[in-house]
Formats: C-alpha cells, sequence, structure tokens
C-alpha cells in the first residue's frame, strides 16, 4: 500500500458500525441468490406498465454521472464535518455471504466471479446511485419504432483482443459478442463521405473563422478518416499565426532526432510525466511563440485541463501531439480499431 492510498484512509479497519451507517445512506442496492441479475432483467422490468422514470433510471435523460443524492452523505462529511449520524440503522437481519461496496464495473465483476464459485451465496451489492454501472450506464429511448439503447458513459470495450483469459470469458458469461460489434462499426463511413480531421480558428480568438484540414493530434487514431489533405508544411501555412510562430511549428512537426539524450531510455517515461506538455516544448524543444501553445493547448481536453497542465507523457502518448521523437520515445505501437461501441453502455 502507497502513500497514496493511506492519504484516502485504505489503511484503516472497516468496523461492522462503519458498514451499517453505510448502508443507511445507500441510496441503490441489490440483492443476489443463486443468480446475478441477468442482462434480461430490465427488458423484462420494461414489459411491466409499471415501469416509470423514477422506478427506472436508464429512462432518464440529462447529465447522470453523480446525480443529486448520490454525494450528500459525502460532502456533509468532508465539508461540514459531519460526526452525528443518528442512531444506528439495521436495515436487513439477512447474513449475507459477501457485501461488495460499489457496484460499478469492479463490483459486479467481483458479485458475477465470487457467485460463479459459490452458486448458492447470499450477495449484497451496495451503490451511492441510483442505478448499477458506475461510469458505465445505459439510456433507453422508446419510441413508436420500438426501443433504442445508448451508452449513459463509457462507450467502448477498447482492444478486446488484448483481454486476458478471465476478461474473455467474462465477455462470453455475458453473451457478449464482440465479432458482432466489429461488423456493426462502418469503418469506411468517414473515407466514403471525406470526412477528416481539421483545427478550427475562431474569428474572436484569431481574427478568422477557418478550418485547417489537419490531424495535429490522435484523432485519426479514434476514427477511421479520411487522411489529411494537407502536409504538414502547407497545414502550418494555412494557419493564421505569425510568420514566427509558423517557423516554429514548421520545426516542431519535423523533429526526428532525441532532443534529450542525456536521460537515459528507462528513466524516460518517468521524466516526461513528471514535466508538463507545455514545459516540455519550452524547455527542450525550445519553442516560446504565445501563438504554437495557443494552437495545441487545447488538444489534450480529453483530460479536462490543458498542455500547461496535462504531462509531457499524457500529451505524447495518449494524444499523440508533436514531439514523439524529439522526447525519444519508441515509435508509437499499432493499436486495435477503436470501433467495438457497446450500445449497453458496458453496464
Amino acid at each position: 500500500m502507497n502513500n497514496n492510498d493511506k492519504k484516502l484512509g485504505m489503511d484503516r479497519l472497516i468496523s461492522r458500525r462503519d458498514v451499517l451507517h453505510s448502508i443507511g445512506s445507500v441510496t441503490a442496492g441489490i440483492v443476489t441468490t443463486g443468480a446475478l441479475l441477468s442482462s434480461a432483467a430490465p427488458s423484462a422490468a420494461l414489459a411491466t406498465p409499471a415501469t416509470t422514470i423514477s422506478n427506472y433510471p436508464p429512462l432518464r435523460t440529462g447529465l447522470r454521472g453523480n446525480h443529486p443524492g448520490s454525494f450528500d452523505v459525502a460532502h456533509q462529511l468532508a465539508r461540514e464535518g459531519r460526526v452525528d449520524w443518528g442512531a444506528l440503522l439495521e436495515p436487513d437481519p439477512v447474513i449475507y455471504d459477501l457485501v461488495v461496496v460499489g457496484a460499478g464495473i469492479s463490483g459486479l465483476a467481483s458479485a458475477h466471479f465470487y457467485q460463479k464459485q459459490h452458486p448458492d451465496a447470499r450477495i449484497l451489492l451496495l451503490d451511492n446511485h441510483d442505478d448499477f454501472g458506475g461510469h458505465a450506464k445505459r439510456n433507453e429511448f422508446h419510441t413508436e419504432k420500438g426501443t433504442v439503447i445508448g451508452y449513459g458513459g463509457a462507450q467502448t470495450l477498447q482492444e478486446p483482443s488484448s483481454y486476458s483469459d478471465i476478461v474473455k470469458g467474462l465477455l462470453k458469461d455475458l453473451d457478449i459478442e464482440v465479432q458482432r460489434l466489429e461488423k456493426a462499426y462502418d469503418q469506411k463511413f468517414y473515407k466514403k463521405h471525406g470526412l477528416h480531421a481539421g483545427i478550427h480558428f475562431n474569428n474572436k480568438a484569431w481574427g478568422e473563422d477557418k478550418v485547417v484540414p489537419f490531424d495535429l493530434g490522435a484523432l485519426g487514431s479514434y476514427m477511421p478518416l479520411a487522411p489529411s489533405v494537407l502536409s504538414s508544411d502547407s497545414a502550418v501555412d494555412e494557419m493564421p499565426i505569425s510568420d514566427a510562430a509558423k517557423t516554429e511549428f514548421r520545426r516542431l512537426l519535423q523533429l526526428d532526432k532525441d532532443l534529450i539524450p542525456e536521460i537515459p531510455a528507462a528513466k524516460k517515461r518517468r521524466y516526461l510525466k513528471s514535466i508538463s506538455y507545455y514545459r516540455f516544448l519550452e524547455k527542450h524543444l525550445d519553442i516560446h511563440e504565445p501563438e504554437v501553445f495557443a494552437v495545441l493547448q487545447d488538444l489534450v481536453s480529453d483530460f479536462g485541463v490543458g498542455i500547461d497542465a496535462a504531462t509531457a507523457l499524457s500529451a505524447l502518448e495518449y494524444a499523440e501531439l508533436p514531439g514523439r521523437k524529439a522526447a525519444g520515445l519508441p515509435p508509437q505501437e499499432e493499436e486495435e480499431a477503436y470501433i467495438h461501441h457497446f450500445p449497453d453502455g458496458n453496464a
């Protein structure tokens, strides 16, 4: 156990009283005996006229992350310092063989594997949200033509061919056929319609509204796009930035040798995790023009921060921004197509 785990309190013992107090604040609980809730359960529930938005969360829309009611107890503890939680609740006299706190994908999988080994076990799943699945939830829309299912959170089974035998076995247990997902995704759609990546410059920030058809990052790794119609030099020429910024940008895109050779290969990744991508460009690649940083700033938007906060390693490996060779990193391994979108939200 590392220091970060200890800061989170993971080294502390959890008493029965703590668990019972938590149960009293839980808004969703699932009891299983002999068989976990199957993927058919929601459909069966939908066949019942009594199913409504109030008792079937997938019918709800809008932001469905940490909804009101899921964070109240944590906020009272952390922000208000509440210590008096009232009388101890005994919500259920039943003795369970396993209590799983957290009904996300890990909690559900844990319960599933335990029940495979102990078919008659009584398992209690607890969660502070109104639905199970954690980040992986589903949305359902009912129309005259039938039910449409979409993901309300996580969407993709990423690189399933590299999964362990245990995970592949879990997918088989759940009757998930990865091959069907491959056939369902039209990998030629973008190319057929000439759709490719581009960089948008808006009038307010750059003095004109313009799209430069060039992929500066990893968009092409997530969608089988048509190739960029411009070379890197031509793309830079099209950008509404100063001549000095264009000169730096061209050099950045053409760097092809290790500019931090003093850092051993075995330590490069650790070092690149210790500095921001912004600092890496400035310190090691001699990039200083503000417009170059401004163009790149939001191309790591998946992280919720810009290049001044994202690590150099994440920007180079995950966002695939320029400078990988200059960092002395090996070539990016070819990844499995990002096409296994699971419409049930992975739940």
